[in-house]
């Protein structure tokens, strides 16, 4: 590390954590020891990275602007739904991945949370990335969710008087089975399709059929459109 880095990294912000200046990953939010950060260019101006962060802008053109801060979590972690999301295999990998790099002071669910932005940005669209946003929604993180999900991309349903309105990409599909649901109509002037409240089932199996693994942002959360092997 040369002088002017190590003045830099000085100068940054820090927190004591075990006793040991640890410096923010300015990607996923992370804190580091000075031994497990990195300085690189961002924007032409440098800044501090974790290794992993770094790694992945080595990897990954343009994956930086999908590593926001972590944020606060709004709620308590769920644990075993971000497991049942993301299976067992991907889930306790993550995890054994976030106890050996865990710092004291840091807990199991925030590290854990910047593998899963980590792990979205290095996977970009597809099933796994939107399974990656909702664990991430379970374990507290829903507001950093939502921003991942409309960068990488999501279906969107809301809720306008007694009617569901879904914002979805062209599906010839989609549109086929969604007409067949009673009271359904194209809203022309907003370019979103609504259906009756009543209808959510016939909904949610429409997208399920059109758009399987597709990440799906409702009022009440997230979710990955699946189709439910019979």
């Amino acid at each position: 590390m040369n002088a002017r880095t190590a003045a830099r990294l000085a100068a940054a912000p820090a927190r004591i954590i075990g006793g040991v200046r640890h410096v923010e990953c300015s990607d996923c939010g992370e804190w580091q020891s000075r031994s497990d950060i990195v300085e690189r260019a961002d924007e032409g101006r440098p800044a501090f990275f974790c290794r992993r962060c770094s790694d992945i802008r080595d990897t990954q053109p343009g994956a930086g602007a999908l590593l926001p801060s972590l944020g606060a979590p709004s709620r308590s972690a769920d644990f075993d739904g971000a497991r049942r999301v993301l299976g067992g295999d991907v889930y306790d990998a993550l995890v054994t991945e976030a106890l050996a790099t865990l710092q004291p002071g840091e807990t199991v669910g925030r590290v854990l949370a910047g593998r899963l932005v980590a792990r979205v940005a290095a996977l970009g669209s597809g099933e796994q990335s939107a399974r990656a946003v909702v664990a991430l929604s379970l374990l507290g993180y829903e507001k950093l969710a939502r921003e991942l999900a409309a960068r990488v991309g999501a279906i969107h349903v809301g809720e306008e008087d007694g009617e569901l309105v879904v914002k979805a990409p062209f599906s010839e599909a989609f549109n086929w089975e969604v007409k067949t649901v009673r009271g359904s109509w194209w809203d022309e002037a907003r370019r979103v399709r609504r259906v009756p409240r009543s209808a959510k089932a016939a909904l949610w199996s429409a997208l399920c059929s059109a758009f399987p693994g597709s990440l799906v942002v409702g009022v009440r959360g997230l979710a990955v459109a699946r189709v439910e092997a019979s």
